[in-house]
């Protein structure tokens, strides 16, 4: 049951998480004014508002976005703009996020605070989770409103204390003015609620129809303030989108769902592989396979387009190839040249291996949940409800990003916290027995870390190469190409810059990772790279003739 001594009861091990966040932020340095992946877009709108005191519609993303940028304007009102300062508004929301992480897990899920400090750990390692929060981009103070959201809820719902309940309506209006699909999980506290418990009904109504509202009056602002030419950048809800690409076929949604499911396995197979390999381990040594062989068949025939699709895996974001960041420069993005820099056949063969083993485990732990229902819908008082919740949100969250075609590895950093639970409901066993859990954790965390510290020491070393093309040669910004965050940092139509940057490859100043055709070595710049641990270089190309 919940209690706010529970905080002072687990302060230790609050406190460890505390040290554990700032010792690996240490390691990491996210110091640097430079942006990383998409997260320029924010910081534009942030930068405008801190400005003018008022948001810019002209300057928006996909997401919904506005409670981001006002969080981040509360930091730059304070300590001035910078994308320094702006990633930490990010790294602040991240640490409340995994102290509730972990109170969510301890009161709804483990009896056990050590073992609740684990798997907070599991999460804070993975690493979508510390790479993200080392930028300004949405996901993780998306993700971070959810648990906070969801903990008040629930909170609410042991101790009936109305104060709670506001909380959780309060931080369920933040996420979905985060990312509009937060939405999703106040559809799923609705309908466990209305259909199973069949009580509540008005306080759910408030808890559906107050974010939904704040939602809703935010679109009406977006649509009459923004442009018709920007209207394309914002994925509405409750207005019809004429520029939008998203998919309406059935069969078009039902092939992408499909496709996203099979990344999105493969990839929590390898970012929660320290609990899933011990489960795996167990289930062949306990012999469960001689009673489950409805889970073994159903979970081989689920791996088989697993297997298919780590031909491409990792892809997206962040994973890409042996771990590191986005190659974002214009070779390696657009000309595909250069891009064994950061290659190692053993790291990259592991990960598949991990990830190949751990979608199994994952597979037979959703298989035997799924053979399971049928006693829950005898006895639905059988089974956590809190976990019956998470399932219908995450079955909603990605039927709606099913509707569209980009698929991101960031995507999937909601689906591997709150499947988490899942997973504890079977494997929790594992961590009475920890041997193997602290070995992969220990790997775990050291990938996540080194290759979020390589990711924006690339990043810082670009920059640091523009800088010096600036005060060595007296370039101007349009005569450099140095990748798609820079060039992005530019101008403030998102629609347009994209194109610019494809279509106009002939920069006077070019930075790579190797040759490029009509250009000349001009200088090179090295630094440190750890996974795969060796010294990396970056060059300053020029244009032949220029």
């Amino acid at each position: 049951m919940f209690h706010l001594s529970s905080i002072k009861q687990n302060w230790k091990y609050l406190l460890l998480l505390f040290i554990t966040f700032l010792l690996a932020e240490i390691i990491v340095n996210p110091i640097g004014n430079f942006p990383l992946n998409d997260d320029w877009v924010y910081a534009q709108a942030t930068r405008l508002f801190h400005e003018k005191g008022i948001p810019d519609a002209d300057c928006w993303g996909r997401a919904s976005m506005i409670m981001h940028i006002m969080f981040g304007n509360f930091f730059t009102g304070i300590f001035g703009y910078s994308f320094t300062v702006l990633r930490f508004s990010t790294l602040f929301l991240s640490f409340i996020g995994i102290i509730f992480v972990f109170l969510f897990l301890r009161n709804n899920f483990l009896n056990n605070s050590f073992h609740s400090f684990l798997i907070t750990l599991l999460f804070l390692f993975n690493p979508l989770y510390l790479n993200l929060s080392n930028s300004f981009m949405t996901d993780v103070p998306f993700i971070c409103t959810v648990v906070l959201a969801l903990f008040f809820y629930y909170a609410y719902q042991q101790r009936s204390r109305s104060i709670y309940l506001v909380l959780s309506i309060l931080f369920f209006t933040w996420c979905v003015l985060i990312r509009q699909l937060g939405i999703c999980f106040v559809f799923g506290i609705c309908l466990t609620e209305v259909f199973l418990n069949k009580k509540g009904i008005f306080k759910m109504a408030l808890l559906f129809f107050i974010p939904v509202c704040g939602l809703f009056v935010f679109e009406i602002w977006y649509y009459r303030n923004s442009s018709m030419q920007t209207l394309s950048s914002y994925s509405f809800l409750f207005f019809k989108n004429s520029n939008s690409s998203d998919i309406t076929s059935i069969t078009g949604i039902g092939i992408n769902f499909f496709k996203r499911w099979v990344h999105y396995i493969s990839f929590t197979g390898f970012v929660l592989f320290p609990l899933l390999l011990p489960y795996l381990l167990s289930f062949i040594r306990e012999k469960k396979y001689l009673i489950q062989k409805k889970q073994i068949i159903l979970s081989v025939i689920l791996l088989l387009p697993v297997i298919w699709s780590l031909q491409k895996f990792p892809i997206g974001n962040y994973l890409y190839n042996c771990g590191v960041g986005p190659e974002t420069s214009y070779d390696t993005f657009f000309l595909h040249q250069n891009t064994d820099h950061a290659e190692s056949n053993f790291i990259f063969l592991t990960i598949k291996a991990l990830s190949l083993l751990g979608s199994f485990s994952l597979l037979l732990i959703l298989a035997d949940h799924l053979f399971q229902a049928n006693s829950f819908i005898k006895n639905p008082a059988s089974i956590n409800q809190t976990l019956i919740t998470l399932f219908i949100s995450l079955f909603f969250y990605y039927l709606s990003l099913a509707r569209s075609e980009p698929i991101f590895d960031r995507y999937i950093l909601l689906f591997s916290l709150f499947i988490i639970p899942a997973v504890l409901a079977k494997s929790q066993s594992v961590l009475s027995k920890p041997v193997l859990f602290y070995c992969f954790l220990s790997l775990l965390i050291l990938f996540s870390v080194f290759t979020t510290k390589d990711y924006l020491n690339s990043n810082r070393t670009r920059w640091n190469v523009t800088n010096f093309l600036k005060k060595q040669y007296s370039a101007t910004d349009p005569e450099i190409n140095a990748g798609y965050e820079h060039e992005g940092n530019l101008v403030l139509d998102s629609l347009y810059w994209y194109d610019k940057w494809k279509n106009i490859p002939q920069n006077k100043y070019l930075i790579s990772f190797g040759n490029v055709d009509n250009y000349e070595k001009l200088t090179f710049f090295t630094y440190k790279r750890y996974i795969p641990f060796k010294k990396d270089t970056i060059f300053v190309l020029k244009l032949f003739g220029k």
